[in-house]
């Protein structure tokens, strides 16, 4: 018994050292994210991914303006924090780091990070555009000279987007030359080869919008080939956007004014709550066109590639799926489809006065 006992002594160390390292490595590789919200009481904030890589979706409660989220990552991930006014913001998520997100939720521009690299150099840089006497240009250069002497760091990342990609016809030469001075490693990161893909997609001076694949109410599965000869609308919009849910409702006599002729329409939502879609279509009445809906929220391959900025947002797209139009409404946009419209009614009867010309032809040879 004493052999036993001498042994279990000896032993102490090591199963006590093997305790807490069982210890650290069930909380090895969180990221925590503490909120402090002065405008946000009791109510609820999602966050997930910020680009396809990551596709975790969070419910989060806010108690008394204050909030704790969880996450395990192994490399620093982008995370979108949306609120219940439809305004989000990114933060990077770190392994084994605690970030502070403090300010009010109603505004751009008043949220503060303490915490952890990454969200700390975003900070810093959100701090140098607090003087409200800057000038949109002047922010762009500061933003420019920022991400550039920061080539190691994901914080650059996260503001070349903000600043120079997720913004109406952003400049492919300049994304690349910010990607170009940024670190071989970041190079490497997921969200930059998929958006050097994208550009590589669109060397041409006019946007395609050939390729998607999305999915309707009841999860029937919509691509271009849907729309043959027509051209598109597509609307982007979400049931907690009520600017973008009035618009949707604008839209109704427009679809009646072009039935049965070359036009399609195509409503994507930003949704991530499948009920709040279903019942906002339901009670505006805008099931007489497609509405479809991938539950990806902004981080949906779309929203990137039409740069979509804010909601409502629209791209009108002729037959042959090149963007002629982006953001128009009212009579503008009515006028826009009519003259598109116009064009593909002529390109087909054309088409269909030379294939009876043809016809004719092989009959006389006959």
């Amino acid at each position: 018994m004493k052999t036993i006992h001498t042994l279990l002594l000896r032993m102490l160390p090591l199963l006590l050292c093997t305790g807490l390292l069982c210890g650290c490595n069930g909380k090895k590789n969180v990221f925590t994210l503490k909120g402090n919200m002065h405008s946000l009481h009791n109510d609820t904030l999602l966050i997930y991914g910020a680009d396809d890589w990551y596709e975790g979706l969070d419910s989060v409660p806010v108690r008394n303006g204050h909030f704790t989220y969880k996450v395990k990552v192994d490399t620093v991930t982008p995370l979108w924090v949306a609120f219940p006014n439809g305004y989000r913001t990114i933060v990077l998520a770190e392994k084994n780091t605690v970030t502070v997100l403090a300010g009010d939720s109603a505004a751009d521009g008043s949220f503060t990070l303490k915490g952890g690299v990454q969200n700390t150099i975003l900070q810093e840089f959100y701090t140098l555009t607090l003087d409200s006497t800057l000038t949109h240009e002047a922010m762009l250069m500061k933003a420019d000279s920022f991400i550039t002497s920061h080539p190691f760091d994901e914080a650059a990342i996260v503001l070349m987007r903000k600043y120079f990609v997720d913004i109406p016809e952003p400049s492919h030469a300049k994304i690349r030359r910010l990607i170009g001075a940024m670190s071989g490693n970041l190079q490497d990161n997921n969200y930059l080869v998929a958006l050097n893909q994208a550009m590589d997609a669109t060397k041409s001076t006019a946007v395609n919008a050939g390729r998607f694949t999305l999915h309707d109410t009841i999860n029937k599965t919509i691509t271009p080939t849907h729309f043959s000869d027509s051209c598109i609308l597509l609307t982007f919009w979400a049931s907690y956007d009520e600017d973008s849910r009035r618009q949707q409702r604008a839209y109704r006599p427009l679809v009646d004014t072009f039935v049965n002729r070359p036009f399609g329409m195509l409503s994507i939502s930003l949704d991530l709550n499948r009920e709040e879609w279903l019942k906002a279509i339901r009670e505006d009445s805008t099931t007489t066109w497609i509405q479809t809906n991938e539950f990806k929220g902004w981080s949906l391959d779309l929203v990137r590639q039409f740069s979509v900025k804010d909601l409502p947002w629209n791209v009108l797209t002729n037959a042959q799926r090149r963007v002629v139009g982006t953001n128009i409404y009212g009579d503008s946009l009515k006028n826009k489809i009519n003259e598109v419209v116009e064009q593909q009614e002529k390109k087909k009867k054309e088409e269909e006065e030379r294939k009876k010309e043809e016809e004719r032809k092989k009959k006389k040879k006959k």
